[in-house]
């Protein structure tokens, strides 16, 4: 039997994992409504903090007399670690049994980011800063999802997901309106000491989780019954990533689905920048990411629960849809109104690309023990994408300009939605969720 073949779940196999996942139902207890709500407001704050030093930073170097490039080679320098970080933090994630440590000193490094941008916007200490931020920014997506994993199990994980997706998503519109604000009538540098001062409110939510409530095994997806607990070597699962298609097929949609997403925000705030003010810039940021964050608090929820009824394939096809629509936008205005507008798209793709791909992780890791781990391998895949959109549409736009780098993200966006509707296969149909 290949190694392919080995992966597809039979009918007799299906049988044995639901009756496994009933006997780690009874296992399991409720989480207290503390550590429900400390996690849920934790959410809120943390994303506070990453919005302030992610969304904001291309603006406020443009505000200081950067280049597309330089700009783009800053932006670069943190996706490329964060790509490099993916893997070894969703491993660690699998194997440290207290995540609200780790969790914790990662909040810690991103206020000291947040001053050092403040303080001294040199090239070359903006680029540490952003190697700082890619080591541990991709530590908080594995970590939540295993701490939610491990508080309610992969049951209740779709709706999970969604509703820290809201809490996130709200926090983002509560930052976007303070730091547009500050940015507007202070000074772009005020937003940096505004993350500084949020990340308090961060770690009390974060101390608010229980840690003896969160299952440890439940939280890396080990097969655990009355009996054992079962966690495959680390061969087993590259042989998983290696041979399993689905797997393939979803790494390339992820590569192709950031590729013409990542660059277009801070390109947009670049146009307004250039073409307005930098205090202009940082509101049309902060517009941008309000309505990006409503649409994505008003629909996390309702994803999270459409993700275990629709499948997960849909869900996915409609936020894929959604980025060579905004991409064509940018090109045909430079409309600061429309291109606000346009951010209706972002918001649908964001929440969707958000609560799904951890329930596409979740069902194809199910009995491995490594789902932090897989769920660190796909986001390899997005800081490739990431990566390539910054640098390389930072290179093409101070050659060709503007409007070529709008259209080359939107090749890169049709092209991933058609591969993602003709050859990725539902991965719902193989999970052991019914």
């Amino acid at each position: 039997m290949s190694t392919t073949d080995s992966l597809e779940i039979s009918d007799e196999e299906n049988s044995i994992h639901r009756e496994n996942q009933k006997n780690e139902e009874d296992l399991y207890i409720q989480p207290s409504i503390q550590s429900r709500r400390g996690l849920d407001w934790f959410c809120f704050f943390l994303s506070d903090v990453l919005n302030g030093v992610d969304s904001f930073l291309s603006a406020y170097l443009a505000g200081k007399n950067w280049g597309p490039q330089r700009i783009g080679i800053a932006l670069s320098a943190s996706s490329f670690t964060t790509m490099i970080s993916q893997i070894p933090m969703g491993a660690l994630v699998d194997n440290i049994r207290n995540k609200q440590i780790l969790i914790a000193i990662g909040v810690l490094i991103i206020p000291i980011t947040a001053l050092i941008f403040a303080l001294w916007p040199l090239f070359w200490l903006v680029i540490l800063g952003q190697i700082m931020l890619g080591i541990v920014e991709p530590m908080f997506c594995p970590a939540i999802s295993a701490i939610s994993l491990g508080l309610v199990g992969q049951t209740h994980l779709g709706t999970r997901i969604g509703r820290n997706q809201a809490y996130g998503a709200a926090g983002n519109v509560v930052s976007a309106v303070a730091m547009g604000l500050l940015g507007y009538y202070v000074s772009t540098e005020s937003i940096f000491y505004f993350v500084i001062s949020i990340s308090i409110p961060t770690l009390i939510g974060l101390s608010c989780i229980r840690r003896h409530e969160i299952n440890y095994e439940r939280s890396r997806a080990a097969n655990q019954s009355n009996k054992d607990v079962t966690v495959v070597s680390f061969r087993q699962l590259l042989s998983h990533i290696l041979y399993d298609r689905r797997l393939l097929i979803f790494v390339s949609c992820v590569i192709l689905f950031h590729f013409g997403n990542a660059s277009m925000l801070p390109t947009m705030a670049q146009v307004i920048a250039r073409d307005h003010s930098p205090g202009a810039s940082s509101l049309f940021m902060s517009a941008c990411i309000i309505v990006t964050q409503f649409i994505s608090a008003s629909l996390a929820a309702w994803v999270g629960r459409r993700a275990d009824i629709w499948g997960r394939k849909p869900l996915l096809l409609i936020g894929w849809a959604a980025v060579p629509l905004r991409s064509f936008v940018c090109v045909l205005t430079r409309n600061p109104i429309l291109l606000v507008v346009a951010e209706i798209f972002d918001g649908i793709a964001a929440v969707l690309y958000a609560v799904v791909i951890v329930l596409v992780a979740a069902d194809l890791a199910h009995g491995t023990g490594r789902f932090n781990l897989l769920l660190g391998a796909l986001s390899v895949s997005s800081g490739i994408g990431y990566t390539l959109s910054n640098s390389i549409t930072g290179t093409i736009i101070e050659s060709y300009g503007f409007n070529y780098g709008f259209m080359v993200l939107s090749i890169f966006g049709s092209a991933s939605f058609i591969l993602l509707r003709f050859a990725m296969p539902e991965t719902l149909l193989s999970s052991s969720i019914v």
